[in-house]
């Protein structure tokens, strides 16, 4: 499977959305081909489960390179501060050990695994055409991937957001699509640390954590955006006003720039 290449930087714009939009549903569409063209290329219940391994190898890149995506984009929409007292240490997108992180979460071979178990099953049970039953196999496990995709995506932007010490806002794709959970939830804003709540009475599926997707196939995301000024405090060293915490992060700063003395 090929991933799609990002588009090269460019500045923020009221249409700011639809290029994160536009180059997840690049991604999307690649994974899905692949992923249809694996499953229903099947013709026993023991080659459905032998696609296994391709199959989660296939929804794991494409859930690295969301996690990338979400994160390099969320860094072109709002970019990070700009102080001359604060060297710029925020990297271009996740470590390794915060993409291995996201994918211990996600716990992906063991969902496909379930998956395909459950399809051979059937599959071996059904006295309907395997054809039918394979492609409604892929779509199911297709809507898994597109799911998993929305949420490497949204981890790679509360990955950047948290870095960058901004908020996130949360974004529909405002058309007649949206779903009575998530259109309240529209143009809502929340800190990395705390995340979003559905709103009151909404049944919650239970792979709701905070942040996009709110429920399966959902295609919300969040993008970062500078917080609303907060109370300052006086600085009792320099006589100005800085922000709570700002002051203890420029000296930890200073101490790591400091050369080591023997």
């Amino acid at each position: 499977m090929t991933i799609p290449p990002l588009p090269p930087a460019r500045p923020p714009s009221a249409l700011h959305l639809r290029v994160p939009t536009r180059i997840l549903d690049r991604l999307e569409t690649a994974t899905e081909q692949h992923l249809t063209d694996t499953i229903t290329t099947a013709r026993t219940p023991a080659d459905l489960r032998n696609t296994t391994g391709t199959v989660t190898a296939t929804i794991t890149r494409a859930a690295q390179a969301a996690h990338r995506i979400g994160a390099l984009i969320a860094r072109t929409i709002t970019p990070p501060p700009r102080d001359p007292e604060l060297p710029n240490l925020i990297p271009d997108s996740p470590s390794p050990a915060d993409t291995l992180r996201l994918l211990q979460d996600l716990a992906i071979p063991d969902a496909v695994t379930r998956l395909l178990d459950d399809a051979a099953t059937r599959l071996e049970q059904t006295t309907a055409p395997a054809r039918e039953h394979l492609e409604r196999t892929a779509r199911r496990v297709w809507g898994y991937a597109l799911t998993t995709i929305h949420t490497a995506s949204n981890r790679g932007a509360t990955w950047y957001a948290r870095a960058a010490g901004y908020d996130l806002r949360w974004h529909t794709r405002e058309d007649e699509r949206v779903c009575p959970v998530c259109s309240p939830l529209n143009g809502r804003t929340a800190t990395p640390a705390t995340a979003f709540t559905l709103p009151a009475g909404t049944r919650t599926w239970p792979g709701f954590t905070g942040l996009p997707p709110a429920h399966p196939r959902c295609r919300c995301s969040v993008t970062p955006v500078r917080p609303a000024p907060r109370p300052r405090t006086p600085s009792t060293t320099h006589g100005t006003t800085r922000p709570p915490g700002r002051r203890a992060l420029l000296d930890l700063l200073r101490r790591r720039r400091r050369p080591a003395t023997a």
